[in-house]
Formats: C-alpha cells, sequence, structure tokens
C-alpha cells in the first residue's frame, strides 16, 4: 500500500510520523520544493521513503496528504488528480485562498462529495467525542493562537456540528483594523471577534493574549455553562463537567492514523465533515474579501 506527503513543513512531517508506524502501509513518497528536507528525512527513515522530482509520475496511491500552504494548495491538488489514481486525500487548512479555487468543486459530482477528499479539521471529531448530555444554545471559544484566522475552521466545526444543516450568519464587525503577520511569510491574520450566529445557537470566537491555556471552550444552555474544554501547553484536553479529567490532544498525528484505519473500513469519513467545513470556508472566505484587504491571505 502506497501513500503520498507532500510539503514537509511541521504538519507534513506530523503526518509522515504517523503514516511512517502503520505497518500496512509499504511505501511513502514525499514531495517538497525543499530537497534537503526531503533527503534529511528519506536518510531518517530510509525502508518507507521514496522522494518525487515531480507529481506527473501517474502513480497510485491509497492516501495523499497535501500539507503545503494554502497558496499553493489548488495547484498540487489539480496536478495530483489529474496525473495519478488516489482513492483518498486529506487536505491541511485553509483550504483555499481564492474565491475562484473553490468553484472546481461546486459540481453536484465531485471529490468532497464523494468522500475521496477531506480537510484536516478536529472540531468535528472533538465535539463528536465530548457525547454532551445538553444541547448548547452559545458556545464561547477564548485562545491565545496567533493564527487566529486560520485556527477558526476547527471552532467553526464544532459549531456546525450542534448547529445540523440551519442557516447561519458570519459577523467580522468586531474584527481588529490592524493587519498582523502570520507564523509564515506571504500569510496574514487578524485579532478581535468573530461570531457565527444562527436561530438556536450562537459561536463566540474571541482572542485573549492573556489566556494561559492555547485555548478555552465553553458550552452554555440558555446562558449557563454546563462543560468547559480547556487545552494545556502540554497538549493535553482538560474536560470540566460536575468532575475533571484529562484527556489527550487529537493532534494531527493521532487523525491521520486514525484516518487511515477509517478508509480501510468505510466510505464516508466518520472524523471530518469535510462537504460542509468547506462550505463554512467558501462562505468565511467572501465575508473576508468584502473588507477588501490587499494581499491578504489566510493559511
Amino acid at each position: 500500500m502506497k501513500c503520498l506527503v507532500v510539503g514537509l513543513g511541521s504538519m507534513g512531517q506530523a503526518h509522515l510520523k504517523s503514516l511512517i508506524s502503520i505497518s500496512e502501509i509499504k511505501k511513502i513518497y514525499l514531495y517538497d520544493v525543499n530537497k534537503k528536507k526531503l533527503l534529511k528525512l528519506k536518510k531518517k527513515n530510509n525502508d518507507k521513503i521514496e522522494i518525487l522530482d515531480s507529481l506527473k509520475k501517474r502513480n497510485s496511491y491509497h492516501l495523499a496528504i497535501i500539507a503545503t500552504n494554502s497558496l499553493e494548495r489548488y495547484k498540487v491538488l489539480k496536478s495530483l488528480i489529474r496525473f495519478n489514481n488516489v482513492k483518498k486525500i486529506l487536505l491541511e487548512k485553509f483550504p483555499f485562498t481564492k474565491i475562484s479555487e473553490f468553484k472546481m468543486f461546486q459540481n453536484k459530482k465531485n471529490y468532497f462529495t464523494d468522500n475521496k477528499i477531506h480537510i484536516n479539521s478536529w472540531g468535528f471529531y472533538l465535539a463528536k467525542s465530548l457525547n454532551l448530555k445538553i444541547i448548547p444554545t452559545e458556545i464561547i471559544v477564548k485562545t491565545s493562537s496567533k493564527n487566529f484566522l486560520s485556527n477558526l475552521i476547527h471552532y467553526a466545526d464544532i459549531f456546525l456540528y450542534f448547529n445540523k444543516k440551519r442557516k447561519y450568519s458570519i459577523d467580522l464587525s468586531q474584527l481588529k483594523k490592524k493587519k498582523f503577520n502570520n507564523t509564515r511569510k506571504k500569510y496574514s491574520e487578524k485579532r478581535g471577534k468573530i461570531s457565527l450566529n444562527s436561530k438556536t445557537l450562537k459561536l463566540e470566537y474571541l482572542y485573549d493574549h492573556k489566556l494561559k491555556n492555547i485555548f478555552e471552550i465553553f458550552f452554555a444552555n440558555e446562558n449557563k455553562i454546563f462543560f468547559q474544554v480547556k487545552l494545556n501547553n502540554y497538549m493535553k484536553l482538560e474536560l470540566i463537567n460536575r468532575n475533571k479529567k484529562y484527556v489527550d490532544f487529537p493532534t494531527a498525528s493521532i487523525l491521520t492514523k486514525k484516518y487511515f484505519y477509517e478508509t480501510l473500513r468505510y466510505k464516508h469519513s466518520k472524523i471530518f465533515s469535510s462537504p460542509r467545513i468547506l462550505k463554512f470556508c467558501e462562505f468565511f472566505l467572501k465575508q473576508i474579501n468584502q473588507m477588501k484587504i490587499k494581499n491578504f491571505y489566510i493559511t
């Protein structure tokens, strides 16, 4: 069984680490513009790794992971689909940087609706695993992450899980006017507050640089908080109801392994809600574009 990883930054290497540990995978192909990085990875894991100099090889892969930055992702995805036979594709977020790039997936029959492509967001998986007994009417998220916009996708995924298929709106009016640099070059960020609203559910997403945890999520019903989730700096989730317990955060390496075994058993993903989160990303990008900020890209 063969797999492919395109883009070997921190996220790509997290995916690679997970794939290397899977015995069913006999060969992992790598593609990145940084050849020195690829050679180091091959030297470290020589038995399973092959380096590609092009994606136009007409290979067959069980799973391909595209972990490039978002500006390159659309071009990479098109080449991958055109020249190769791929059973499943996993994209890092934010999926695309331009509205026109979403049009490739607006047809009724495509890779997303056929469950061949998924977006790596842990929100759906986390929301489902919480198994809340009370339906929230409000979700409040505080984060200290400087990648404020690019991480919204995870929390929007939680909102969409509890909101079901109800219509919703996005309010960006409380974002600060200042444009910040993202941790990745060429990409930008904002700070402040974003709200998602439907008739039955509201999400408030706030940046708080004083927050001691990476993020805190509060679930409320009729203004009364009944459940809390906190992620500490040791990548442990603290779940607080009447009691408190700690569980592992579903990192990319953990979800990648779960997703791989899921592709062997099911056609539809029980981990990722990709068609729904793709529509959200397109809708969100349209709202960002209305702000008319020059050279503003989310990764």
